[in-house]
């Protein structure tokens, strides 16, 4: 039985990559799958786009439930723990909407899961990233004070995804960046995506997917799973060089400070879970709810 997993994807105010985004859904050769948008636009919402309104019709004639979540405006980390909490399935899409994933992005992410399983629990597993407009594949290096302070950490392969071509093997690693399918459970049990970050996210999904690692759980890199990066220069969580500098360094220190907690074994995992899903608590409702529009309301 082929496992059905929820795609969750949320956007602020990047209207021209939603539809890019539901197309390259549909021409997925994985077609086991189901979708939560996370509304974080400014006025106009996506309810209030006719474009996107005919692509979700035309993803429920072909067979997927959708639903389209207002969000809190707060940040990715925010948007994502809508979907962990209003997920229905079990396996989770944490997916950008600046991608354009390759037809067999989910099928490879899917069977390369399937096979791990057979040896251990798979917690997430992620693909490659590279940018359309520059073809850069150097990845998001982790701060030299991390690997000093925490050298059984150290290196962080992951986060160094973009180096990989598609061809090369998938591998365990300890996080990920960007996008990533991941067990939902596990990571509700994990504490979801963490609230101490700013708006700007940075090392956010690194930080959840550690997460996943230091509760034993398998964090696979899986280099022929791609999805192309439109490097959306406005939206998401975009800001200027000079605006997001202050955010990026602030972000890293909580990272680092994180880090040791998790490696001193001091990290308590009840306040965690407490601290970041608690507040999103209200989206459970929508967990069996039918496709359409939700949220405006609350």
């Amino acid at each position: 039985m082929m496992r059905r997993i929820e795609i969750g994807l949320p956007t602020r105010n990047r209207p021209d990559c939603i539809p890019m985004m539901l197309q390259a859904l549909r021409t997925q050769d994985y077609v086991h799958w189901d979708l939560t948008i996370v509304d974080d636009n400014d006025p106009p919402l996506l309810r209030d786009n006719l474009v996107v309104q005919r692509m979700l019709w035309l993803l429920e004639m072909e067979g997927h439930r959708w639903r389209v979540l207002r969000g809190v405006r707060q940040g990715p980390h925010y948007a994502h723990n809508v979907t962990l909490v209003s997920a229905e399935h079990d396996w989770v899409l944490r997916i950008d909407d600046d991608l354009v994933p390759q037809p067999t992005f989910i099928s490879t992410l899917v069977e390369t899961t399937t096979h791990y399983e057979k040896a251990l629990p798979v917690g997430a597993i992620g693909g490659v990233y590279p940018e359309v407009a520059s073809g850069d594949r150097t990845g998001h290096q982790m701060s030299d004070q991390v690997r000093a302070a925490l050298p059984q950490f150290a290196p962080f392969e992951s986060v160094e995804q973009r180096f990989l071509l598609p061809g090369e093997k998938a591998r365990l690693v300890k996080a990920l960046y960007s996008s990533f399918l991941y067990d939902r459970v596990a990571l509700e049990a994990a504490g979801g995506f963490s609230l101490a970050f700013s708006r700007r996210g940075e090392k956010e999904e690194t930080d959840a997917t550690l997460r996943l690692f230091m509760r034993g759980a398998g964090v696979i890199l899986e280099p022929k799973a791609q999805a192309w990066h439109l490097a959306a220069p406005a939206g998401g969580a975009r800001m200027t060089s000079q605006e997001q500098q202050p955010f990026i360094e602030r972000d890293n220190a909580v990272f680092e400070a994180r880090v040791r907690d998790l490696a001193a074994g001091s990290f308590d995992w009840d306040a965690e879970r407490r601290a970041n899903l608690s507040s999103f608590e209200r989206y459970r409702q929508y967990r069996h709810a039918p496709s359409g529009f939700y949220g405006d309301e609350d």
